[in-house]
């Protein structure tokens, strides 16, 4: 059963649950701009500590520059929603 789908996760709008990945959900959005995008939500448990937060953060903006790589889904942005970070990225049909 998919979750409940949030209205929107940061600034971009929700249009559909995707589906899961690991513990993680995925869902289609759109950003503020028009472009449809991927993001996917982690569990809460991932930002009990602020070390963790700030290691995914840390991780997110080693990775965000080399997934410009033509080869690779491109990560646009990432983000904390309450007690939940995101990862935003390129939709892939």
């Amino acid at each position: 059963m998919p979750p409940e789908l949030p209205e929107t996760i940061g600034p971009f709008q929700i249009r559909e649950f995707l589906g899961k990945a690991g513990q993680s959900a995925v869902y289609v959005g759109v950003a503020p701009e028009g472009r449809t995008v991927a993001i996917k939500l982690f569990p809460a448990a991932l930002s009990e500590t602020p070390a963790a937060v700030e290691r995914f953060h840390r991780e997110m903006r080693a990775i965000i520059p080399v997934s410009r790589h033509p080869n690779l889904v491109q990560v646009l942005d990432t983000g904390q929603e309450g007690d939940r970070l995101y990862l935003v990225m390129e939709r892939v049909e």
